[in-house]
């Protein structure tokens, strides 16, 4: 009995055996294993290593393992038995078996012949038991038990309706990869802030401090370089849960860390408009006659083009030159429509013209998010293209920085054959003429020099006229109090009708005489002298019209026409203003503008905009003005202002006489 039982206990050490041993065999042994089981061979070793396991163990070990070798002397004997005996008859065919019966043991492998043995006597053959029948028929059971359960599994796969592709979409995760995809719907778009969203500063990464491919956060505002797996973007996008972000350079939007495009959304146009807004020619000539009031997002309400500009530590001198800058129409309409990124200026512009443009988009912007801007990026620019002259923490003249900035536009404007739009603007002439000044040089000169001596005569451009104030008296009055002094710009522009003289500092006299005259002229009242010691103001308050055109041909001799021999048209109206307010070494410079689209005056002081009335711009102690020449009473803004001023009311407010709108007429 213990001889009949040792088969099916060997069978049953082969199969613990074989599963154990599973995991040993490399992945071409497992794959062979299971292709010769009809089975699938792709995946993972851990996964075909699972499939074998499951096979085994269901159908029985068809796979030989590694097993104990059986010593010598048995082999021995069971082979002397099977070439000794006759066959043993063939069994009847057994019942199917249970798939999860032992599994029979596998055949040995072949031995060497043993060497010749002693004869020994015939042993009776042992019929098999029923039992032993059934575990030999064991393997042929469980294979087509197998594939008839394969049969049933496929049958019911088939019958069952299909997954919705949708779910199988949205299950599946996007990995990020060198090619960018695109896509129209973004599950993120509803975390945008536009609240924390400012585009005015410098476009530099807040990680690494790069210029170069810089994107900003549409969550939180912070600018971050790249989009690739290693860069400050996608990181923030994984410690943070921001996914939305823009591309600084040309608008593109992106979700990160999916990395993928999004394209064709209108909730971002908004976004895009703010970050670089666009005018066509007509936008640019609607902002001179549409007045466009606007709310931002902060609640407050602010009008298009008198929008304020932040003080970047004592820069109110920039940015009150900045705030009348935007009021010359043909100057502000070639920004708007972007003139200077043509190609006939493309190779002249520099950084500053760029930034000069952009800023001034932002400020006439009516999809803006806030009624102010920050000149940040363009007083950089300003730093670097004059050599530290103009900078921020640095207090400056106006004057000198309008004359500075104006030269450097009006360079890089320029076309081949063509003038600046600066010169267009702003360009005029005079005659200077000089008497009794000693000639310059070596005092070698020609004979006609000797007939003439200190007399010479010269057409001088401009674009800026200086006006000398009367020196601010010395005593006080009978009541104890400085007389402050009032004097009309009349008085004033006599010094250039060729006939008043000024003193030169070489001992001569000089007369001036305009000889053409520009479409804005820009007025320099000399308000500040400093000698060895400090710095003087001159607080003489000159007064001008402010509601009326100032007419030149009736107090200055004015330039002829030389095509219709007529005389020039010389009507001028005030479009802005600038005033100093405080102490000669300290105080703040303040910009007042007229609103032409709105028929008001706005007075603007950093980012503080209030609305004032046109008799306390006559009140101030004006430095710089802007005179844009008009067409009489036809159509233009100045002509509009004439007419409806023309049967002005009587001073609701008891002001007075200002000397400013009647001292013309």
């Amino acid at each position: 009995c213990a001889y009949l039982l040792l088969p099916t206990r060997a069978k049953a050490a082969g199969v613990m055996t074989a599963l154990d041993d599973v995991p040993k065999m490399t992945v071409a042994k497992l794959r062979d294993a299971l292709q010769a089981k009809g089975l699938d061979t792709t995946g993972l070793k851990a996964a075909l290593v699972a499939r074998l396991q499951e096979a085994l163990q269901s159908g029985g070990a068809d796979v030989p393992a590694p097993s104990p070798k059986p010593s010598p002397g048995r082999a021995s004997k069971r082979k002397r038995d099977s070439t000794s005996e006759p066959p043993a008859p063939a069994p009847e065919p057994a019942p199917p078996a249970p798939a999860l019966e032992p599994a029979p043991e596998p055949p040995l492998p072949a031995e060497p012949a043993p060497p010749p043995a002693k004869a020994t006597p015939t042993v009776a053959p042992v019929a098999p038991s029923p039992a032993s029948e059934n575990r030999e028929a064991a393997p042929v059971s469980a294979i087509d038990a197998r594939a008839a359960a394969i049969a049933a599994l496929t049958a019911d796969l088939k019958d069952e309706p299909d997954e919705d592709p949708a779910d199988d979409a949205a299950q599946t995760t996007v990995r990020p990869s060198k090619t960018t995809q695109t896509t129209t719907a973004c599950p993120y778009l509803d975390t945008v802030n536009r609240s924390l969203l400012d585009f005015d500063f410098e476009k530099c990464c807040s990680v690494s401090l790069s210029p170069h491919n810089v994107y900003a956060c549409l969550v939180c505002g912070k600018y971050f370089q790249g989009r690739g797996v290693t860069t400050p973007a996608y990181t923030h996008a994984l410690e943070h849960g921001h996914h939305v972000f823009l591309r600084l350079a040309d608008g593109k939007s992106f979700c990160l860390p999916d990395s993928y495009e999004i394209k064709n959304d209108a909730s971002l146009e908004d976004v895009r408009s703010v970050l670089d807004p666009r005018f066509t020619l007509a936008d640019a000539c609607a902002t001179n006659s549409t007045k466009q009031w606007r709310h931002g997002l902060d609640g407050k309400e602010f009008l298009t083009g008198t929008v304020g500009l932040n003080n970047l530590a004592e820069s109110d001198y920039a940015n009150c030159v900045l705030q009348c800058l935007t009021r010359v129409f043909p100057l502000r309409a070639f920004f708007l429509t972007r003139e200077e990124k043509h190609e006939q200026h493309a190779k002249r512009v520099s950084t500053l013209t760029l930034r000069f443009g952009e800023l001034i988009r932002k400020m006439w912007n009516p999809k803006a998010f806030k009624g102010q801007v920050s000149p940040h990026e363009l007083m950089r620019a300003v730093a670097s293209s004059s050599g530290g002259k103009f900078k921020v923490a640095s207090r400056s003249d106006p004057v000198d920085f309008f004359q500075w900035l104006l030269h450097a536009l009006g360079r890089e404007t320029k076309a081949k054959g063509t003038q600046s739009i600066v010169d267009k603007c702003f360009s005029g002439a005079m005659e200077v003429r000089t008497v009794g000044e000693p000639p310059a040089g070596d005092g070698v000169g020609t004979s006609e020099t000797a007939e003439t001596e200190g007399v010479t005569t010269q057409t001088v451009p401009f674009k800026m006229l200086a006006l000398d104030l009367p020196p601010p008296p010395l005593f006080q009055d009978a009541m104890e109090k400085n007389i402050i002094p009032q004097v009309s710009i009349v008085e004033l522009l006599k010094k250039y009708d060729g006939v008043s003289t000024t003193a030169t500092p070489r001992g001569g006299l000089r007369t001036h005489r305009l000889t053409q005259l520009p479409e804005y002229l820009i007025v320099h009242y000399k308000r500040f002298t400093k000698n060895v010691f400090f710095r003087e103001k001159n607080n003489t308050i000159v007064t001008f019209p402010t509601k009326t055109p100032l007419r030149l041909a009736e107090h200055v001799p004015c330039p002829v026409d030389a095509k219709t021999g007529a005389q020039q048209n010389s009507t001028y109206v005030l479009v802005a203003n600038v005033c100093h307010d405080g102490p000669p070494d300290g105080g703040t410079f303040r910009a007042q503008v007229f609103h032409n689209a709105d028929s008001h005056w706005y007075d603007i002081s950093d980012l503080q905009v209030e609305e004032t009335l046109a008799q306390q711009v006559a009140l101030t102690e004006t430095y710089v003005q802007i005179w844009e020449r008009q067409a009489g009473t036809g159509p233009g803004p100045g002509g509009a202002r004439a007419k409806k001023n023309a049967h002005a009311e009587e001073d609701p407010f008891g002001l007075g006489d200002l000397g400013g709108d009647d001292m013309v007429e």
